[in-house]
């Protein structure tokens, strides 16, 4: 039998730097913006340190512990109603409305639709395109094969999707604005010093954002892979090509191991360390298998 895939590793790191870049960017952008908000907020004179804040936001203390593919947001800060005036300190300090954090969830959201997710979705149809051109080299005269566009039912699913994983990145980038308003509130910081803070909260959550991307990356590449090889009408089937070395997880050797000896159906998923996924950083993983995942789906063709 015949093996093709989908994005050969060149191509997946040259897009994880390109996404990785875009996303760090995107951070930035948001917190320069709530940032520059909190720099113009009017001095209450002589009131002390107001706190509006709300004490709750995009993860309730309430919210159940992930389970899979969702990321770890920390525990919000509770932030103090009111903080005495600082000794010390000039007359006045900031008063902060609820609209200055809530508006990170609607800023974010934005940037992925406009910047990060059109990366995604290239990924997606650059992969399905790169296993497209591997079949036709092995297919009967005549026979044509379209790759899934973003209108596809496939395509437009998966973003949704990729775009809800991203929306976790921009909870954890409001509990870290959060953390760092509350320290700032508690040693009493001018509105510089909380503006400064705020930027800095895009570096905090960059380590966080960098391996989502990462993970994003191969994530749409299998998806895109998978949505030409459904898409083809060829009777495939498919194994699980992990990346040996002494980084890949035990689980996904093992998975590789198996699936080499015994492929299995293109609609069969794949069950790694106990959990079913029809594709290599699936969402339907937990993220101790899904993230930072470099494994790919390797499809067989008949001779």
């Amino acid at each position: 039998m015949r093996r093709v895939t989908g994005l050969p590793d060149e191509q997946v790191l040259a897009w994880e730097e390109k996404l990785e870049a875009q996303v760090v960017a995107s951070l930035q952008a948001v917190m320069d913006k709530i940032a520059a908000r909190i720099e113009k907020i009017q001095v209450a004179s002589g009131l002390g340190v107001l706190v509006a804040v709300a004490t709750t936001g995009p993860t309730g203390d309430d919210d159940p512990p992930p389970m899979t593919g969702e990321l770890a947001i920390p525990e919000p800060v509770p932030l103090p109603e009111v903080l005495p005036e600082t000794p010390g300190l000039p007359p006045g300090q900031p008063y902060i409305s609820p609209d200055d954090l809530a508006s990170i969830t609607p800023l974010w959201q934005s940037e992925v639709v406009n910047q990060v997710l059109p990366l995604v979705a290239q990924v997606f149809i650059d992969s399905a395109g790169h296993l497209r051109s591997q079949m036709l080299d092995h297919v009967a005269p005549g026979v044509v094969l379209g790759v899934p566009g973003l209108g596809s039912v496939a395509a437009e699913s998966y973003l949704a999707q990729a775009r809800n994983t991203y929306e976790q990145v921009g909870d954890h980038l409001w509990a870290t604005a959060r953390a760092q308003l509350s320290e700032g509130f508690e040693a009493g910081e001018s509105i510089p010093q909380l503006s400064a803070r705020l930027r800095q909260s895009a570096g905090l959550s960059a380590r966080t954002a960098v391996m989502v991307a990462r993970t994003s990356v191969i994530e749409a590449s299998n998806a895109g892979s998978m949505s030409m090889a459904r898409a083809s009408g060829v009777e495939l089937l498919k194994s699980w090509q992990a990346t040996n070395d002494l980084r890949t997880r035990p689980a996904h050797l093992a998975a590789e191991a198996q699936y080499e000896a015994d492929p299995i159906p293109l609609n069969q998923p794949f069950i790694v360390g106990g959990y079913p996924a029809q594709y290599p950083a699936a969402d339907t993983l937990p993220p101790a298998q899904r993230y930072r995942c470099r494994c790919t789906t390797l499809y067989l063709m008949p001779d």
